[in-house]
């Protein structure tokens, strides 16, 4: 054989060949598990992200086609998706010049294209795996739950138990709260399971998920999480008609939080603590809005906030308002836009002859949670690598977008 033959793709490797055995193996499925669980227990931004370039982007981009990418451009989601995302990373163009520098531009530019990379891999995995969903949960379940006894121990060594606010002790995030939401996750990922009943042995495994990710939800005492939780978890559980579970989660919150608050339990209640000054942040927001109300201060901006009260806030703490600062009526009118097309999505992914199985509904509760989630806490849209958006917006529009791919083929071809 010669040369010529070896390099046009005829000899013992062969470009294409690679790029059929990338799409037809498992090895994206695992790789975002993988990635995934780094938002539980990665020890360090460095090596969470080379898992993302190396085991996600890379082999993605190397084994996608044409057509394929022509299959990704034909979501709804996806589409309105690059529009929100393409409205704030042009609003650099009016962004407060002394902030811009050639870095900062890099690094939007960068993170916004590698939003919609990572978004496209999911929703691929997504789209065209059946296995992808069991391996998240064999890899993640088993991590958050050593995570949560190593934490739980090194922790509260050197803490008052349990009136610290637990903290991630793996994590690279040094915030009870950034370093609680890959547990979220884990708590949904954990009830889709045990709520289906066709998933056999992985349901106990599924309410090893949900207690371990309460639990360290609780024990970190973030609000927002919680409720986020109990979002996702009405969704679950009213798809499925469980009304009576759902009636008792519905009490049990309640009464768990009016407890909290007339027990000593040597934590601060969550009515205790209030809105978390989240009126002054917001009507701050809305002050600095006004000057700037149809083209925003540009996504390079300093997002800290000086409330009313003469405190300095890391952020507005609402993905609405901060996507009206960064890009006023234009970046809020793309925001709502791509909501209400997901939540169209998402109604018909509900829908049995579509949905019926533990993925779409996990993915529509995700969605809901991760709204209301990012409705209160987040703070960086066009950032690098963080848990509150990749986990609470970026991850669920993956999962409805390859929901709706498969919809459609299903639609198109109904004997599949």
């Amino acid at each position: 054989m010669n040369a010529g033959a070896f390099f046009r793709g005829r000899g013992f490797w062969s470009f294409a060949r690679f790029r059929a055995g990338v799409r037809d193996s498992r090895w994206l499925g695992w790789a975002l598990a993988i990635f995934l669980a780094g938002f539980l227990a990665a020890w360090s931004t460095r090596f969470h992200r080379d898992v993302l370039y190396l085991l996600i982007v890379l082999p993605f981009l190397l084994a996608m086609r044409w057509q394929d990418w022509g299959l990704l451009l034909s979501s709804r989601v996806f589409q309105f998706l690059i529009l929100w995302v393409g409205v704030l990373s042009a609003s650099m163009l009016w962004s407060d010049p002394s902030l811009v520098d050639a870095d900062e531009v890099y690094d939007k530019v960068r993170y916004a294209l590698l939003t919609l990379i990572f978004v496209s891999a999911t929703a691929w995995v997504v789209a065209t795996r059946d296995d992808w969903f069991d391996r998240l949960v064999l890899v993640l379940i088993p991590i958050a739950a050593v995570v949560l006894v190593y934490s739980i121990g090194v922790y509260y060594a050197d803490h008052p138990f349990p009136s610290a606010r637990l903290n991630n002790m793996v994590f690279y995030r040094d915030s009870p709260n950034r370093g609680s939401v890959g547990f979220l996750l884990v708590a949904l990922i954990g009830l889709a399971v045990a709520l289906n009943r066709d998933k056999g042995y992985l349901r106990v495994l599924g309410w090893v998920g949900v207690a371990v990710g309460v639990a360290f939800i609780l024990l970190a005492q973030s609000r927002a999480l919680l409720l986020g939780f109990s979002i996702g978890a009405v969704v679950q559980l009213a798809y499925y008609r469980y009304w009576k579970v759902l009636l008792g989660l519905v009490f049990g919150v309640g009464a768990f939080v009016v407890v909290a608050h007339v027990m000593d339990f040597g934590f601060r209640s969550f009515i205790e603590r209030a809105d978390a000054n989240r009126f002054t942040v917001w009507l701050a927001v809305v002050d600095r809005i006004i000057q700037n109300p149809w083209y925003g201060e540009g996504v390079i901006l300093d997002r800290t906030v000086m409330g009313g009260d003469g405190r300095t806030y890391y952020s507005p703490h609402s993905i609405w308002l901060m996507s009206t600062l960064v890009a006023g009526m234009l970046g809020v009118a793309a925001w709502v836009l791509l909501v209400l097309v997901a939540m169209r999505e998402a109604f018909h992914q509900s829908r049995r002859e579509f949905c019926g199985r533990a993925t779409a509904v996990f993915g529509i509760s995700m969605f809901f949670a991760g709204v209301f989630l990012l409705s209160f806490a987040g703070h960086e849209i066009i950032h690098q690598v963080n848990p509150h958006f990749w986990l609470g917006l970026w991850f669920p529009l993956a999962l409805l977008v390859g929901h709706e791919l498969r919809r459609r083929r299903t639609l198109q071809n109904p004997r599949r």
